[in-house]
């Protein structure tokens, strides 16, 4: 069903064209967050691309090199040197922040091998990555409504 379509049928069934198109996008918006808050569906999966910075464990993840606006939850993450081919996985998500702050020493260094989302910021460990390594978050996103009507 186009979107278009979607608009007709709601402003068929509430009062016919008086339905406010701002109210009805609102409406929808809310609708589809409804249905995406139940769970993960393939087409909120989307993958990101980034670099580490040398000695620094913190990624905001709605801002900075991450820049993820409509971020919901993380699938899975890998890392690579600047000029490999091959990706090797980093934990992601078995642990929380207190607990990885006791394991790792804050001047650990070396390449990423357990990550830990805490409140919208992505942190790695061990602490202090040793090279500017190139990650790659699958993740899912809350989707948008269609800028265009068809």
């Amino acid at each position: 069903m186009l979107l278009w379509e979607a608009k007709d049928i709601v402003r068929a069934h509430f009062g016919g064209t008086a339905f406010p198109t701002i109210q009805l996008d609102h409406a929808l918006t809310q609708g589809r967050r409804m249905i995406e808050e139940h769970a993960n569906f393939w087409w909120m999966q989307g993958e990101k691309d980034f670099s580490l910075t040398i000695n620094q464990d913190a990624y905001p993840l709605y801002s900075g090199d991450i820049n993820l606006p409509n971020f919901k939850d993380a699938r899975a993450l890998s890392w690579r040197e600047a000029a490999g081919v091959s990706y090797e996985p980093v934990f992601l998500g078995d642990h929380t922040k207190e607990e990885l702050d006791v394991l790792y020493d804050t001047d650990d260094s070396g390449s990423p091998e357990v990550a830990v989302i805490d409140n919208a910021t992505l942190y790695i460990y061990p602490p202090n990555p040793d090279k500017a390594y190139s990650m790659r978050l699958y993740r899912y996103s809350w989707t948008d409504n269609p800028a265009q009507t068809t």
